[in-house]
């Protein structure tokens, strides 16, 4: 009887197995024969998705919410997201302006996250759909677009700026956009250059030619190359020898007329992405590469302490640290003194006590009077 049952059992366990058959594709080999391999694959096709972008009835913002569902999906990298908006920029049709409006549209959407609206802007300048001074006001706008608090707002900046499909040039004009927009001051700022370049990967070498490439950029201004040239140098990415070489770099990566070049330089000065110690250098290389006289060196240094941010004693406390500086020349250093006496920062004691710092502070090879007499005016 337990034969019998066992019989039974492996009848219906055999009669199951045979129904299911037809359910799979099945082969049978010999045992002799070697084990047949299993070969399971995923394939990651997204041909739909470049149909899509290729199609000029479908609209961006729809070509965007494409590209980012196929990225959530898992078909695609962000290397391959930013690659697939920049075929859904080149895809577009129309005018220039219009063009741009619906770049425009596509920033200010609520559904499309900061990653993606920046890999767009990011086309749009390859494209030559907008410059250096377009660019930045499209980076604004997709900052406004954020929503949450301003911590949120500014995690998804940090978030953003670590992305390695981005380029470094496109990240400095975010944190840019981020201080104008008031999500980050000077500190906040020099973080999140810090990080843009931590993400570079590679080798000190390579990030520093990647530092390099981004200070000869047209895209990116003066204000944010002078902010990535400070961070290399206190994060140790570069010496203070290599300081001089990137801000030579930055200032001689000014296209134009002098008048413009100019412009472009008073422009920096009202960054609060750097230093006023930096600033103080690049008015500095700008003079020795012939593009200041030492009467616009003034105007430019005035233009740098009036920029200043923060109560007066912190205003002061900036100034003391630039005319500390070992990396300032002497007549960067009296200019910046009379420029806070004129803008009510230092008083005549407090300026002459400075005068005095400055000359202890500098190299006797780069005093003013070694290539021309200059003495300061203390009043106000």
């Amino acid at each position: 009887m337990k034969r019998f049952t066992n019989r039974i059992i492996h009848c219906g366990w055999l009669v199951s197995f045979l129904l299911l058959v037809p359910l799979a594709s099945v082969t049978f080999t010999a045992c002799g024969n070697p084990a047949p391999e299993l070969n399971i694959s995923m394939e990651t096709d997204f041909s739909g998705v470049l149909a899509a972008l290729n199609n000029a009835n479908t609209s961006l913002s729809d070509k965007l919410s494409s590209i980012e569902k196929a990225m959530s999906d898992g078909l695609a990298d962000s290397q391959e997201a930013l690659e697939m908006v920049r075929k859904a920029v080149e895809s577009m049709n129309g005018t220039m302006a219009e063009k741009l409006a619906a770049i425009e549209t596509a920033i200010q959407s609520q559904t499309t996250n900061l990653e993606t609206k920046i890999a767009l802007v990011e086309a749009a300048v390859k494209n030559g759909f907008a410059d250096a001074k377009t660019q930045q006001e499209l980076l604004k706008q997709a900052i406004e677009s954020l929503g949450g608090t301003m911590a949120e707002k500014l995690a998804a900046i940090e978030t953003a700026v670590k992305e390695q499909a981005t380029s470094l040039e496109t990240k400095l004009s975010l944190v840019e956009a981020a201080v104008t927009n008031g999500l980050a001051d000077v500190k906040t700022a020099q973080e999140l250059v810090k990080e843009a370049i931590e993400a570079l990967g590679g080798t000190m070498e390579e990030k520093l030619a990647a530092i390099e490439t981004a200070l000869q950029s047209q895209t990116t201004d003066l204000g944010a190359k002078l902010a990535l040239v400070e961070t290399a140098v206190k994060e140790g990415f570069a010496d203070q020898k290599a300081q001089e070489d990137l801000l030579k770099e930055a200032i001689e990566s000014l296209q134009g007329t002098v008048e413009e070049k100019l412009a472009a330089l008073e422009e920096a000065m009202k960054s609060q992405t750097s230093s006023l110690e930096t600033k103080l250098d690049a008015i500095e290389t700008a003079v020795e590469n012939g593009v200041a006289d030492a009467k616009e060196q003034r105007a430019l240094i005035q233009k740098a302490v009036e920029s200043l941010a923060g109560t007066e004693a912190e205003k002061l406390a900036k100034i003391e640290q630039a005319i500390t500086s070992q990396t300032t020349t002497l007549s960067s250093k009296l200019a910046t003194i009379e420029a806070a006496v004129k803008n009510g920062a230092s008083d005549e004691a407090t300026a002459l006590e400075a005068i005095k710092t400055a000359i202890e502070t500098s190299s006797p090879t780069r005093w003013p009077w070694s290539r021309r007499r200059w003495k300061p005016s203390l009043a106000p």
